[in-house]
């Protein structure tokens, strides 16, 4: 009895943590975007390796804003060490997540959270008008 309700309890803590929310809320008017290594492998181009690409709460990944990949940071407005940081993601092949809106063709960031969560198979099964590896 006492082992059943354990394992009820321990399938119902993973199902809810799932789901989490990691991230805070957003100010008015901003996104969390994903700057960096978008975690898209890909057998034949295009394929969006690097980019730009939402974030919602749960540290989930959403499609790319371009299907091409983009080595280079997006034009930005941020202070120094911001675009240090975001800059030297993309030179190092990693992702950092930042808070912000496009103004135009500008990414005006407020903020940055942190680095990216690594990114699983199963956000990578997700329909892509390419081939993955």
């Amino acid at each position: 009895m006492l082992k059943t309700m354990l394992t009820a309890v321990l399938a119902v803590t993973l199902v809810g943590s799932a789901h989490a929310e990691i991230l805070p809320l957003p100010a008015e008017g901003e996104t969390f975007w994903g700057l960096g290594n978008t975690g898209i492998l890909c057998d034949a181009d295009p394929c969006p390796r690097h980019g730009v690409f939402p974030i919602f709460r749960d540290g989930t990944r959403g499609r790319p804003l371009s299907s091409f990949d983009k080595p280079e940071p997006p034009l930005l407005r941020a202070d120094d060490v911001i675009r240090s940081r975001i800059e030297t993601a993309f030179d190092e092949d990693r992702c950092v997540v930042a808070e912000g809106h496009y103004d135009g063709e500008i990414l005006v960031v407020r903020r940055l959270l942190g680095d990216c969560l690594p990114v699983f198979d199963a956000e990578l099964s997700r329909p892509w008008p390419g081939r993955f590896r």
